[in-house]
């Protein structure tokens, strides 16, 4: 279960008219090819704080970092609001995934020679009762 997080939050994403209206459908997972054109998203999953209890698992924290890069630093910052409010809050099964909530842990910038990248860092609580 903990490993459909990341096409939980793709499938928020995509199902996004503001984000695709930015990026098309350049999500990726985990790495993007080098001769794709910015803008574009890479999600990848990079936590996991199992929650357990007496008998079995309950509530697991999953950590998907979302990495938006384009050559444009405005750019960046307008699909940054747009992520954020096709992810954070959302509950329910998505893609497979019984979440309990989505809520926006932590947010950095940075930047080389050639692109602006914006990351926030989503923690998910996905409800693992067996």
């Amino acid at each position: 279960m903990t490993e459909r997080a990341g096409a939980a939050i793709s499938t928020l994403l995509l199902a996004s008219e503001a984000v695709t209206g930015l990026v098309e459908d350049k999500i990726f997972p985990v790495v993007v090819q080098a001769d794709v054109p910015g803008p574009f998203i890479v999600y990848r999953r990079t936590g996991l704080l199992p929650s357990y209890q007496k008998d079995s698992r309950g509530k697991d924290s999953i950590f998907v970092d979302v990495l938006i890069v384009s050559e444009s630093y405005s750019k960046t910052t307008q699909i940054y609001t747009a992520v954020i409010n096709a992810v954070e809050r959302k509950r329910g099964l998505i893609a497979g995934v019984n979440i309990d909530d989505i809520r926006l842990s932590d947010s950095l910038e940075d930047a080389d020679e050639n692109y602006f990248v914006q990351q926030l860092t989503f923690e998910i609580l996905i409800n693992v009762l067996n």
